[in-house]
């Protein structure tokens, strides 16, 4: 291990082993080590040489990736409660419109998210909508849309649902 890159990668994963054997659930611990990464990085720019630094921003991060908790699952298991549900939702397109075949999806950032008697729901995360025509619909636009939710179907070789998440 004599290149940077192996130092830091092997910084980062020594110390995530390490942190979910000695510190497990910790979440405090890895706050802190979020911190303190960060400035461990910052003062790569005044100390040499910088590789110490970074490894050690790198293993500050690789506790921090250990110890504090994970994404919130609420939306997901929302999205699967309310697939079939008609809905109103308002919000944000978060990516340029794709062209399918008689028409267009395009990603959707709910800020408001109401069944159709009106009723506030709970979030389930990014929309992909679809629509008929032409698009109109350019990145950043404040959409209104209605319709019914369902799950996004699973194609071979591409998880769409970890896709979503991810955005």
């Amino acid at each position: 291990m004599t290149t940077p890159a192996a130092v830091v990668c092997g910084a980062f994963s020594s110390a995530l082993c390490v942190a979910v054997v000695a510190l497990p659930g910790q979440s405090w611990v890895g706050a802190a080590a979020l911190v303190l990464a960060f400035l461990a990085a910052g003062l790569a720019v005044a100390l040499r040489p910088a590789l110490v630094c970074l490894a050690l921003a790198a293993a500050l991060a690789g506790v921090a990736r250990a110890e504090l908790p994970p994404a919130d699952p609420t939306p997901s298991a929302n999205a699967t409660r309310l697939a079939g549900t008609a809905v109103i939702a308002i919000g944000l397109a978060a990516d340029d419109p794709r062209p399918t075949g008689g028409g267009y999806e395009v990603l959707l950032q709910p800020v408001s998210l109401r069944g159709s008697d009106g009723s506030q729901l709970p979030s389930v995360g990014n929309l992909l909508v679809r629509a008929r025509g032409s698009t109109g619909v350019t990145f950043g636009d404040h959409l209104e849309v209605a319709g019914r939710l369902r799950l996004p179907a699973e194609r071979p070789g591409f998880d769409r649902r970890a896709y979503l998440s991810q955005r």
